[in-house]
């Protein structure tokens, strides 16, 4: 009908989630249709972001509160959020003199893994990378170091075996931790179909060969180039003829389907 409902106190007023939200004095609240205030404006932004917390944030920093308005964590996350994975919160604490921190929340805000790490990945199949000392290794969602850091390179677990690296060489590991492909390689391509394309050179001719999980080789080092196996056969290049082999290394005839 017109009539002023509202005092015109605000520099900003958005509707979302059923609720205004609304900034006044370059800080953001929430209230209900009713305008009746849920959460002062005390923070830069406030925004709801899931099980049942509110992500609360002033300039680079973030925390959590809950629908109440209680907090639920300090406002000393950095960086934007990432999102809850199996109900934990992968989160990040600058400190000038101590570096990065890296840790995880779960959805009460407890620091259930310790904000410790250099860096961290997010956890599969029950475990993450994590980074001390410059150095690699894994833990579980408790927090316990299940295989050591003590690796240059660290890829996650495929098929049971995770890519490492020492002393700019290649090998893989176990999930017990086991080294059971020796960190010999220069070129260490992920296995498929039971075979990986490796090297023990960087250049100087053909140094391209295939191993087995058990790390026999299988396919002597004469290629310049090789490609994972698919439907039985691998693309390999000799000089600049790209052929196709099985897994005895046969090439196979260009008129094979």
């Amino acid at each position: 009908m017109g009539n002023l409902i509202l005092d015109t106190l605000y520099t900003h007023i958005t509707c979302a989630d059923s609720v205004y939200y609304f900034s006044l004095e370059y800080k953001t609240g929430i209230m209900t249709k009713d305008f009746v205030v849920l959460f002062p404006p005390e923070h830069d932004r406030i925004e709801y972001f899931d099980k049942g917390l509110y992500l609360v944030t002033d300039y680079h920093y973030y925390g959590f509160i809950d629908k109440t308005g209680n907090p639920v964590t300090p406002v000393k996350y950095y960086g934007p959020p990432g999102e809850f994975q199996d109900g934990l919160l992968m989160v990040l604490q600058i400190n000038s003199n101590e570096g990065n921190k890296w840790g995880f929340i779960d959805s009460t805000g407890k620091e259930v893994i310790e904000l410790k790490y250099q860096s961290l990945k997010p956890f599969q199949n029950g475990l993450a990378i994590a980074e001390i000392a410059n150095k690699y290794g894994f833990i579980d969602k408790k927090g316990k170091v299940v295989i050591d850091c003590k690796y240059d390179y660290l890829q996650p677990f495929v098929n049971g075996l995770a890519k490492i690296s020492r002393n700019n060489k290649y090998g893989m590991i176990n999930t017990k931790g086991e080294e059971v492909i020796p960190c010999e390689y220069t070129i260490l391509e992920e296995f498929s179909e039971g075979l990986a394309a490796v090297s023990k050179a960087n250049t100087g001719g053909p140094h391209i060969g295939y191993i087995n999980t058990k790390n026999e080789l299988v396919i002597p080092f004469m290629y310049d180039n090789a490609w994972p196996f698919e439907k039985g056969r691998a693309k390999v290049q000799k000089g600049d003829k790209q052929v196709y082999i099985n897994h005895r290394g046969v090439e196979i005839p260009t008129t094979h389907k």
